[in-house]
């Protein structure tokens, strides 16, 4: 074991330390050459067992804040079905305007959260804006997409009339069951007014904000907020009735916890970032080196 101010001096991860050095550059510095086998290997076993690093720090392993909840579970599905009995009737009520004009104008604009083309354009600011995080922009977008394919494909399954195509008066069952059973041509599968069940831009947003939670902890409530707006916006507007919301954040609560927990998945990541993180670190720890060593040479 390492002694404690060994560590940090020569920048061994730690819950201490916000500098990562590459296990390689780091075995072959002038800071530590005795050290540099077992940085190597210590190093190599802590990414390989710990999930997404925050500020480009080494995780803690006790941290299970992206463990999937049985209780966020569990009340995602009891309000899916607590609403399902009164889907027609609420969404009757929300295709009634029930919102004021700009308060409405409001909610429907904060859709881009979860719709692609908003979740690109956040990402590539992102990118353009914070350096530091550009090694996260990859699980981020693969969270996202994650979730949206996962109900894509349950759209695909099985079949529901939007609110907006329903016909009320009839008083039929909004469900139509598998979708190869009851249409009557393929092109049946894939029409968008059967694609109620679930709601892919709430789970998208979802994912999308727990994920950006995840490199932006301190606006993690405002993500959520916005995703909220989102589910709020699709059954308002018709396209959604309340449950299918409901769903649809739940499969983005699991879409980002298998990707931000300690999961395969997770790991992955966390070694690929690993990587982008290491050069960049090593990097500035040398300048700070030549910094310090000129300022003891303008001393001498």
């Amino acid at each position: 074991m390492l002694p404690r101010k060994s560590r940090l001096k020569i920048g061994f991860p730690s819950t201490q330390s916000n500098t990562i050095l590459s296990p390689n550059k780091l075995a072959q510095s002038r800071l530590a050459p005795q050290w540099g086998d077992l940085l190597v290997s210590r190093v190599k076993s802590s990414y390989a067992k710990t999930g997404i690093p925050f500020y480009g720090t080494m995780p803690n392993q006790k941290n299970e804040r992206y463990r999937i909840r049985p209780l966020v579970l569990l009340t995602l599905m009891a309000a899916a079905l607590l609403a399902l009995p009164f889907d027609v009737t609420l969404a009757r009520f929300f295709m009634s305007d029930p919102f004021p004009g700009e308060l409405r104008s409001l909610i429907h604009k904060v859709e881009f959260f979860g719709h692609g083309y908003g979740i690109l354009g956040i990402a590539f600011t992102i990118y353009l804006l914070c350096e530091p995080k550009r090694k996260h922009l990859y699980r981020l977008l693969s969270t996202a997409l994650l979730a949206g394919v996962m109900c894509d494909a349950i759209k695909l399954l099985f079949h529901r009339v939007r609110p907006v195509d329903f016909s009320f008066a009839n008083g039929e069952s909004t469900f139509l069951g598998l979708s190869f059973l009851h249409g009557e041509s393929w092109s049946d599968v894939f029409n968008s007014a059967y694609h109620s069940f679930p709601s892919a831009h709430t789970a998208t947003s979802v994912a999308f904000a727990i994920a950006l939670g995840a490199i932006f902890p301190k606006a993690a409530k405002w993500f959520l907020t916005l995703a909220v707006t989102v589910a709020v916006s699709r059954f308002d507007g018709g396209a959604h009735y309340v449950s299918d919301t409901c769903i649809g954040g739940l499969i983005g609560y699991v879409a980002a916890c298998w990707m931000l927990g300690n999961t395969p998945a997770s790991r992955w990541f966390t070694a690929f970032e690993s990587q982008q993180t290491a050069p960049i670190a090593y990097q500035q720890r040398q300048a700070k080196l030549r910094k310090s060593r000129d300022l003891e040479s303008i001393s001498h």
